[in-house]
């Protein structure tokens, strides 16, 4: 399953759980140039520019303003990170590179266009009740027709990843406005590739997104009371370890004024409970029991 579908996926188990995966409720969209074509300043840069890389942070919870072949939120673009990389590919830390935010905005805007000929993605910030004011927006275009722009238009729309875009297929307009002394500019280029961006902190392998266990045990194995019971500490969809469930009952253990030695209720329970999902076969069941 691609990075895209498991988005897609966490996003349709949000709106059906009513917002348990949290996380979900936001994308975080890469965008990788490695060459700029063309490039129009007010005040030409003291680096050149050679390759540009922009972050898109989306919420998706703002409700969708349909249109012909189109659909719009208000707000739900929250953060813009521009990167431009000098010709020895290092990051330029001052102008242009910049950083926008919502918190500081008027308002967002984002647009998906998928016409069939006119298909593409805009989004922008808006800074009209600032001195000067600021205007900065993020485009790209499906110029070539080769593939479709998206992944799914299921929901809230997602892109398709492309790990090597087709040349000249995919084209990236950076459009910077403002009424100050600075001066505004256009960079277009085409896209080399088109990623989203997903963490999974706890490292058990299942997207943060989808991750009802926060912070894992992911040992090899599961071990109990300081024993290595010798089964294999699996994780499952929701991503919780074997072993966080028996965490579970540690601690309702920790809140019982009565402790005793050898297994509780609670963690007899569990047991069961994953051998009759099938999680567990007959001998790994004795085998945590002698743990515990």
């Amino acid at each position: 399953m691609t990075k895209a579908k498991v988005l897609q996926a966490a996003l349709l188990a949000t709106a059906m759980v009513g917002g348990v995966a949290a996380e979900a409720d936001t994308l975080q969209l890469k965008l990788t140039s490695n060459t700029i074509d063309f490039t129009e300043f007010d005040v030409e840069p003291t680096t050149r520019l050679d390759s540009v890389e922009v972050v898109l942070t989306f919420d998706t919870t703002p409700e969708a303003i349909l249109m012909a072949d189109a659909t719009q939120y208000i707000n739900s673009l929250t953060d813009i990170k521009v990167t431009f990389f000098d010709d020895e590919g290092q990051p330029i830390t001052t102008a242009p590179s910049a950083e926008y935010s919502l918190e500081s905005a008027d308002y967002s805007s984002t647009l998906y266009r998928y016409g069939s000929s006119d298909e593409g993605f805009f989004a922008g910030f808006n800074y009209s009740d600032e001195s000067p004011d600021i205007f900065y927006n993020v485009e790209v275009s499906n110029v070539d027709d080769i593939a479709s722009l998206y992944e799914s238009l299921d929901g809230y729309p997602v892109v398709a990843e492309v790990a090597k875009a087709p040349q000249q297929a995919f084209l990236l307009m950076l459009s910077y406005r403002t009424t100050g002394q600075d001066g505004g500019y256009m960079v277009g280029s085409y896209l080399s590739s088109i990623e989203y961006i997903i963490t999974d902190a706890d490292g058990d392998g299942v997207t943060d997104a989808l991750d009802l266990c926060e912070a894992s045990i992911i040992d090899e194995t599961v071990v109990l009371n300081g024993i290595n019971s010798g089964v294999t500490n699996t994780v499952d969809a929701n991503g919780c370890s074997v072993a966080d469930q028996f965490a579970l009952c540690d601690i309702d253990r920790d809140g019982d004024a009565y402790s005793y030695r050898g297994p509780t209720y609670c963690a007899m329970m569990t047991t069961y409970d994953l051998y009759r999902q099938g999680v567990l076969t007959y001998t790994e069941v004795r085998m945590l029991r002698n743990a515990l």
